[in-house]
């Protein structure tokens, strides 16, 4: 097991591999929006462990955790697991999904964007539940959850085509790096 955690961490990142086969575009995204999700990311971490220092959040970050905190509310979700590292030891990708949660008796894995919903999201969600299948039985759903200022929206991935999308887009990168190396 040691082995697949070593090679895991040369393997490629899930939105690496989407960004690479052009599917992700950070042209209007600013360091600012990286560092604010970030920050969000870090803050739930924080929250969900009970560690959380509400004075020291960012007057930026503070409106999308009190969204969160509105969501834990509101769902009901039960989290099983938080920043979990995934990796997938036949197609060797890696990744992090935020949250892994039974919600309305379903399990599945959420992962938590800023306010732009965007089609690759249901790509990346695949992929991170196909990883996260391997070592939990029973992960059937995949979400989206949308932080705003003002309020949030959780949305239901579905589409059958997002995991053979993601295999195209895997296999399309692995391609491109044989090329490189021939």
């Amino acid at each position: 097991m040691a082995e697949a955690v070593i090679a895991a961490e040369n393997w490629p990142h899930v939105t690496e591999i989407l960004r690479d086969a052009g599917l992700v575009s950070t042209e209007w995204m600013t360091e600012e929006d990286r560092d604010r999700g970030t920050a969000v990311h870090l803050a739930i971490k924080y929250l969900l462990e009970g560690t959380l220092d509400r004075d020291s959040l960012d007057p930026t970050v503070a409106p999308r955790i009190a969204q969160f905190e509105r969501f834990l509310l509101d769902v009901k979700p039960k989290i099983l697991a938080v920043e979990q590292r995934v990796s997938h030891p036949m197609y060797r990708y890696q990744g992090t999904l935020d949250l892994d949660a039974i919600i309305n008796r379903r399990r599945g894995i959420t992962d938590v964007k800023g306010t732009t919903a965007s089609d690759w999201h249901g790509l990346q969600t695949a992929a991170y539940l196909e990883a996260r299948r391997l070592e939990a039985a029973g992960l059937v759903a995949r979400w989206n959850l949308y932080l705003h200022d003002d309020r949030y929206q959780f949305v239901e991935r579905t589409n059958r085509l997002d995991w053979p999308a993601f295999l195209a887009a895997n296999s399309l990168k692995q391609w491109r790096q044989s090329c490189k190396t021939s």
